[in-house]
Order: structure tokens, then sequence, then C-alpha cells
């Protein structure tokens, strides 16, 4: 028995224990904004300035750290973005509110006495953002973790429904670049009509929305973020993360129904916890992307709150507050003391995790992968997988898929219609006649080599969000040649795409049989690195998909090599 590759199914999502971990409260009186009213923060005071994303947040710690008994020696204070010109302590000067990550770590890096001396108008910046080698600004700078977040898109639900509840990293990324532009192409179950995509202007959530999107979801992966196609609203006055902010900028002849627009699911969530958030969602649901819901439970499918963000949200990011390297020796590790007792590992935030209702999720201060007070810079970036190298865990369930090669097909002739090449979705050009059961085994594998007529030697191409296309290669989620016994498939959730890892152990059969030896010693004899993904449904936790090449015989779903292994085990090496 073996697991078809693109079955569809519910996607099952676990509520790890970084939930639990974040259901400890932030202790503290009610939260204000900025400084008290009347209050100056003294010289010796930390301040800092930055991301709308996590003003909110820093809010309520500032007001608590500032409240404890004895009362700190120097107190925490945190700005908001973009609403005063005032000086952010005494002896500064006037300036104005940055109003995200970038100008909030530009203006600490032009804060010419920024190391914790005397003389420092700003002492830490929020981010919600990466560091980024393309900017100058972050060059000596110390990113330190404190919570999780992930990105999605949003969009109001209006009756009849215009907009679907799930898009894939793929149909994101061509409605971005202004490719798919109608929703009954999305999802042929709506009714045409047409897409239209909104930025926020100037924001980190605008920034990471775009590099994800480049980079199969990765917001922190080596391409530059996308360029957004001419179709998308880019209107100068919209503040991300506000629904009421998109309906005010609205162009005029769109229609809210047909927007959408990205959104951080932790803002969204604690916007629709009530608490000292703002909430600016003026309707807007946010949606799953491949699949995963963004809020647990799913408001996408319909379900009531109270909601709480999905720690295995399919656009994952971190978010850092971010201080300047001691210039003696611009090393990482040293971040001075009076900042360590609030952004370290020991410090305040890591030892205060927050309550369900901020939406983020705390990380954990121990275990694998990011921790509370980890620091980041230029060459350390934060993994974009939650493993680590050298580690072998069990328990996983493993397949094999492989390309399809017509000449070993003789089942009846079946046209097939689709996109001559990847740049439409389903399109309704003629692509060929080919065997039936070649035409299944390419739907169900994703390619197939074609071996007759003029077409011979390129592939037959089929992903869920696209349809049928032809290409020169056979290709992954990110349109790269599939590569025998070396590419394989997982959720972002379970495996982050490049992570290397080899099979310690098959398992047993589905049908609790031992595996095929030979089968097994084939792919124990390889390393693979995760390079593709499943069609939403198909993958979930502890499922990996493993890509052996070409079919080499009539039947080939009968060989020793097509199997299905449950309880493996695999060492990640990479």
């Amino acid at each position: 028995m073996h697991i078809p590759r693109k079955a569809a199914r519910t996607v099952a999502v676990a509520v790890t224990a970084l939930a639990v971990a974040a259901a400890v409260a932030v202790v503290g009186p009610p939260v204000l904004a900025d400084p008290p009213a009347g209050v100056t923060p003294a010289t010796g005071d930390i301040v800092g300035v930055g991301s709308t994303t996590t003003r909110d947040v820093m809010n309520r710690y500032s007001t608590a750290y500032d409240a404890q008994n004895p009362t700190p020696s120097r107190k925490l204070y945190s700005w908001d973005p973009g609403q005063h010109s005032l000086p952010p302590k005494k002896g500064c000067v006037n300036v104005t509110w940055p109003t995200d990550s970038d100008t909030g770590i530009r203006a600490l890096h032009n804060d010419a006495a920024a190391y914790n001396t005397s003389g420092v108008c700003v002492d830490f910046a929020r981010s919600s953002r990466y560091p980024d080698a393309t900017r100058p600004e972050d060059a000596n700078k110390t990113f330190i973790a404190f919570a999780r977040d992930a990105m999605t898109w949003a969009a109001m639900p209006v009756t009849p429904k215009r907009t679907p509840k799930n898009l894939t990293v793929t149909q994101l990324r061509n409605i971005y670049l202004c490719v798919l532009t109608d929703w009954h192409n999305a999802n042929p179950a709506l009714p045409s009509g047409p897409i239209q995509p909104y930025l926020p202007s100037g924001s980190d959530t605008r920034t990471t929305f775009l590099r994800a999107l480049s980079n199969s979801g990765d917001a922190n992966g080596p391409n530059p973020s996308l360029t957004p196609g001419s179709c998308v609203r880019q209107p100068a006055a919209v503040e991300s993360d506000s629904g009421v902010s998109l309906q005010v900028n609205l162009r005029a002849g769109d229609t809210i129904g047909n927007v959408l627009m990205p959104y951080s699911a932790g803002a969204w969530v604690a916007q629709s916890r009530g608490g000292d958030a703002v909430d600016l969602r003026n309707g807007f649901t946010v949606r799953q992307i491949d699949g995963v819901p963004a809020a647990i439970p799913d408001v996408a499918a319909g379900a009531a709150g109270p909601y709480s963000l999905n720690p295995n949200g399919r656009l994952p990011r971190l978010l850092f507050n971010v201080v300047k390297n001691n210039p003696a020796n611009n090393d990482l590790a040293a971040v001075s003391a009076s900042y360590a007792t609030v952004f370290g590992k020991a410090g305040y935030i890591c030892t205060h995790p927050l309550s369900a209702d901020r939406g983020f999720l705390s990380l954990p201060t121990s275990g694998t992968g990011p921790r509370c007070g980890d620091k980041y810079g230029l060459g350390s970036a934060p993994p974009s997988s939650p493993q680590t190298g050298g580690q072998t865990t069990g328990g996983w369930l493993i397949t094999v898929y492989y390309t399809a090669v017509e000449g070993f097909h003789h089942g009846p002739p079946q046209q097939v219609r689709g996109c001559p090449r990847q740049e439409c979705t389903f399109g309704a050009d003629d692509l060929g006649t080919y065997p039936t059961d070649f035409v299944q085994a390419v739907r169900d594998e994703g390619a197939g080599r074609i071996t007759s007529g003029t077409r011979a030697g390129t592939y037959l191409n089929w992903s869920y969000d696209t349809g049928y296309w032809l290409d020169a290669i056979p290709a992954d989620t990110a349109g790269h040649r599939l590569e025998p016994f070396q590419t394989a498939g997982a959720d972002a959730a379970t495996l982050g795409r490049g992570t290397r890892f080899t099979i310690a152990s098959c398992g047993m059969a589905l049908d609790g049989s031992p595996v095929d030896a030979a089968g097994c010693t084939r792919l124990r004899a390889a390393t693979w690195t995760v390079r593709d993904e499943f069609t939403p449904g198909l993958g979930g936790d502890k499922h990996i998909d493993l890509y052996i090449g070409e079919e080499d015989r009539v039947n080939f779903t009968a060989s020793p090599l097509y199997l299905s292994g449950v309880g493996a085990r695999i060492t990640v090496v990479g």
C-alpha cells in the first residue's frame, strides 16, 4: 500500500508546546501608549522606536517592567511610531518617530552615541524583520529574538462569496506578480471577479511578505523581495495590519470584496482579542496558505474565537529588539549588561512570556530552534527550520515520488489542455494527446516525460494550483529541476526549505510488514535536501516525500523503490 502524493485531505495542525508557554501572562498595570503623559525619559533610561507590529507588545512590556518593586534604576520606554516630534530623552533633540523596522533601525544607526554610553538617545529598535545584508544600517547590530509571528493574507467575507479560504504560496506570488488576476482561476468554485491586491506602504509587514513570496515561503530566504506587478495597489496612506486603513484608501472602482492584503497573523489575533490592541480589522479575516490556518481555531473555515496564533503558520517570522554592537570588538556576545537585563535570555522579556491575547507567541528559553534571547547579526541569520543538525528523530512517514515516462504507458488516448509555459494558470491550450494512465500518473506524481511526437523530450507538469503545463524540466514548487535521490518534499512547518537530512531507518510498511530491504538501502545511501512542497493537505506533521527519478519499467509502482514507511527515523545534517 502506498500513499498517493497528490491525494487531498484536510491538514491537521498541532498546537505545540510553544502555545502552552505563551499562555503565561505578562503581569503589570493597564498598558499605556508611549511614556505616560508629561513624562520625558531620563538620560539613563532605555528607549526604543520602530516597528508598528510590535508596538503594543513593547508598550505592555515597558509598563510592566517599570512597575516592578523595587523600581528599576533604568526604566524602559517604547515610543509609538510616527505620532510625535519630541525628544526621546532628556537632553536629546526633537525627532519625528520612525514608522517601521527600517526607519527604527536607521534611527538607532544614526545615533552617534548609541552603545550604552552617556548621550544615547535611541537604545534599541523594534523589528519584525530579519537582519538584511542589503541594508547598511543593519551592520554592527545585534537582533535579539523574543517572539514568533506568521505572515498571512486577509480579505473581507462578503455574500455572495468572492474570495477563497485558502491560497498557495505560488498563487500569492502570481497574484502579486499580476499573473493570476481572476478569483475564478484561483478557485474554480468562485465566480469570475478581478483580484485586487493591496500592499501597505513602507512597512516591515510588506517587506517580510514579499521576501517570503520570493523564497517559497521563507521570509529569511536568499532571494530579494518580490517586485510587485503593476496591478498591485500601493497607496501611500495604507497602513499595515489595518482593514480600516485599506477601506479608507480603497482605489476608486475597486470593490472591497475583491481585495486582499498581507496581514500579521499575530496582530490580527491581538486585535480580535481586545485588550490594549486597537481593533483595526474592519471585518477582514486571516486566511489559509497552503491549507495551513493562520489562527486557531480557523476563522477562515468559519470557526468562532477566541483565537490564538497558529504556531505552525505557513510564513513564519521572528520578532526582535535590535541594539548596537560594542564598537570595541563588534561582538554579538558583547551586548551590555543593562540591555541584557531587559532583552537577554535571563532578562525581563524572556522570563515573562506573553499571554495569548497578545497575539504573538513568546519563544522558549531552551530546547532546539529559535529561543528567546538568541542573538543574530549579518552572517548569522535565524534558521528557517526548527530542526538542528545532527538530530535524529523517529515517528516519520516516508513516501516516494517519481517522474512518469510516456513510453511505459499504453492506455486510451486523452487530450490535455493547459499552459504551454508556466506563465498562466489552468490554461486552455492544446498540450497534446497522451495515454490516459500516463496523464493520471502525471497528476499523481507531478511530472512526466513525453516520448512521442514533436514534444518528445519535454515534460508535462501538473500542480493543483496551476493545472497542466509544458516545461523543459520536471519542476519543483520553485520551478527548479527535481534531482533524483537529492530532492525531498515536506511541509514548511515540518522541515524548512534547504534542510538536509539522511534516512536512518525506513520503518515498517503500512500493513506492518518489513519494507523492501534493497529499496530502503538506496534511500538510506542518499543525502536529501528539502526543495519541494506537498500539495496542501497531503503532507502534515513528520511526513517527507523522496524524489527517486524517472520510472524505468512498466508497472513501476510495483518496483522495490516505490515504498512507504511508517515509524521511520531521519537525521538532520544541515
